[in-house]
């Protein structure tokens, strides 16, 4: 949208929304309709987007989807093959190479925090296994830190209702940060403009461009002895594509000061000012708190 535009939007034949813009995750002329579960039936859904320079003679773009709110089922498998791409954050598109089927941030486009949603929200403890090629800084901020992984659990962007698109985020993360030079674990939320709670753990890698390499991580919930929710816990490891040999667990515990509420969470990609490929992504059940180690 350029800046004389004005746009607005409707839900389902609700009320014109206006829309905003929101940097540095959306600068202009970029922009994002976030809607909420509220506002949507299950099955068909209508959005309009109007946009007019102020003689209220605007354009109407039609967008007709579907919204499915059945429980998510484990596990689940996504090779990225003709998948349906279900992009929170910037532009995302799927390719095929020796490695199979696999996903990427837009050439051109690896901005701040690009993001895709792997599966929906679902409660409990899982575990994520999928393997990433780092192919290089972003085409800008090419002195900014830049970076790449999974989040394990994305709670969304908490704010107050009348703020859009909202501000703050719920999240547990496991990604390369080259702030660190290092893969590391991070649990973190953020109410709206409020100043943000995390707890992050770091292990040091010589990351090396054009190199694959695979994750497995595992995240749980733990309950005291009253069964009251007390904390989540996450671990992950890696190996190089030309190893045989996994790394060490790098454990962390959401209550050092990140804590996240009990809810449900989906699973999502980030990349973050960079460009990088990811395979391949499973996420599977654990049935109880640590999961087995075998990651083969």
């Amino acid at each position: 949208l350029e800046p004389d535009i004005k746009a607005s939007y409707q839900v389902n034949g609700s009320e014109w929304r206006k829309i905003m813009h929101s940097p540095p995750r959306i600068p202009e002329p970029v922009f994002t309709i976030e809607l909420s579960s509220d506002d949507l039936l299950s099955g068909p859904n209508q959005v309009k987007i109007r946009c007019d320079d102020g003689d209220d003679c605007g354009e109407i773009l039609r967008l007709d989807f579907r919204y499915d709110p059945s429980p998510v089922v484990l596990p689940r498998q996504i090779d990225w093959a003709g998948a349906d791409l279900d992009v929170g954050g910037g532009q995302w598109e799927t390719f095929n190479d020796s490695n199979g089927w696999r996903v990427r941030p837009k050439p051109g486009f690896e901005t701040y925090d690009r993001l895709l949603i792997v599966t929906g929200t679902f409660p409990g403890a899982r575990r994520i296994k999928t393997d990433m090629i780092y192919r290089g800084r972003g085409s800008s901020d090419k002195k900014r830190p830049f970076g790449f992984g999974i989040l394990p659990m994305w709670g969304g962007r908490p704010d107050t209702d009348r703020m859009v698109p909202r501000r703050g985020w719920n999240f547990s993360l496991c990604w390369y940060y080259s702030k660190y030079g290092a893969l590391g674990s991070e649990f973190s939320y953020k109410l709206g403009g409020d100043a943000p709670r995390w707890v992050s753990a770091y292990q040091n890698i010589d990351l090396q461009q054009d190199q694959r390499f695979f994750v497995v991580i595992e995240v749980w919930p733990e309950r005291n002895s009253q069964s009251q929710h007390q904390r989540y816990v996450q671990r992950f490891r890696w190996r190089s594509e030309d190893s045989e040999s996994w790394g060490e667990w790098l454990e962390l515990a959401d209550n050092a000061g990140g804590n996240l509420s009990e809810g449900e969470y989906a699973v999502a990609l980030i990349a973050h000012r960079c460009q990088v490929e990811f395979g391949s992504v499973s996420v599977e059940p654990l049935s109880t708190g640590y999961g087995p180690p075998d990651c083969t």
